[in-house]
């Protein structure tokens, strides 16, 4: 069996003498985990395995297989490249230890252990691993494929400046009432004598941020259902950001404008304002036939309208001030403010 990132049967050139290999793995850029052991069985009866040129896959993952297959009698150093296999992964051999974690709404503060390799010159850096979790079941490859994506989002820790200072990191934007799954890695080089890739890794914690203000209840509506009874419904928020315990309702009675109850509606009765289009064409001269002014008469021969008297115009002013009363009175009953 030849496997490549490609999928694809290698060239004959990469074959070893006597084609003594039954399994070969070689450049895949992005392998992490070969199968759940757990779950998988395999045998290799006859012929060894050979690895290379793998660099997220840990030698340990390697040598896990061997055992599995069968094969650990058969296998020679230079079947397993140790300086080509895990060399840009954190291959754990430390266990990180959180030593102090708090939340907030928005935001996480984490502190963990202080990590000294071997060399401590090898040490690069730290990258916090966080994604929201509903649940408690997740491991470090869930939302990782072989293409490279990655569902987890990543934040690059620089080391401390005092070697007695513990390192962390506050992971922000955040959001309220979720549920986040952590771990972090340290970032080593691969300069050992014997090639492997000294380095440390956390186990993956949940931690839940800080309930927060909800955002508004959707679909206010409003009806009255007696004259001395409102009937108000609503739908839950689109962000609860917390366990929605009760709602507040607030309102406030308006002021009625006394100008409607002056208004005699019996007599003068009650006109709703329209609107009326404008007609005809208009005057772009704007100043007219300036002898038909003068001569009071239209083009037509038609005298003009007659001047209104005062009666006609305070009755015309009170009948716009009632319609503008009577406009603001509906508009008051009717649109409630939120």
């Amino acid at each position: 069996m030849y496997v490549t990132q490609h999928g694809t049967e290698l060239p004959k050139c990469y074959h070893q003498a006597d084609w003594n290999y039954s399994f070969y793995v070689l450049d895949n850029q992005n392998l992490q985990q070969l199968w759940d052991w757990s779950r998988h069985n395999l045998t290799i009866k006859q012929g060894k395995i050979y690895f290379a040129f793998n660099p997220k896959l840990c030698v340990s993952e390697i040598y896990r297989m061997v055992e599995v297959a069968g094969v650990k009698g058969r296998q020679g150093s230079a079947d397993m490249e140790q300086r080509t296999n895990g060399d840009r992964a954190s291959c754990e051999s430390h266990i990180l230890k959180f030593t102090a974690n708090s939340t907030a709404k928005n935001r996480i503060l984490l502190k963990w252990e202080r990590y000294r390799p071997p060399d401590y010159r090898d040490l690069i850096s730290f990258i916090v691993y966080y994604k929201e979790a509903p649940f408690q079941n997740l491991t470090e490859y869930d939302g990782q494929d072989a293409c490279g994506s990655n569902s987890w989002s990543m934040v690059d820790v620089d080391l401390p400046q005092s070697k007695t200072q513990e390192p962390g990191v506050y992971l922000t934007n955040l959001k309220p009432w979720t549920q986040y799954a952590i771990f972090v890695k340290a970032i080593t080089l691969a300069t050992s004598e014997d090639g492997r890739n000294h380095g440390a890794k956390s186990e993956i914690i949940y931690m839940k941020t800080n309930a927060s203000v909800p955002s508004v209840p959707l679909d206010v509506l409003s009806m009255s259902n007696s004259s001395s009874q409102l009937v108000v419904r609503w739908k839950p928020p689109a962000f609860s950001n917390g366990n929605i315990t009760y709602y507040l309702v607030r309102w406030q009675q308006q002021p009625e404008d006394t100008e409607l109850y002056k208004h005699d509606y019996c007599h003068k009765g009650m006109k709703l304002p329209t609107r009326i289009s404008a007609t005809g064409a208009i005057d772009l001269e704007g100043e007219g036939d300036a002898d038909s002014k003068q001569s009071g008469k239209t083009e037509h021969g038609q005298c003009c309208t007659c001047p209104k008297s005062p009666d006609e115009l305070k009755a015309e002013a009170e009948e716009v001030m009632f319609q503008k009363s009577f406009e603001n009175f509906l508009h008051n009953s009717i649109f409630m403010p939120r």
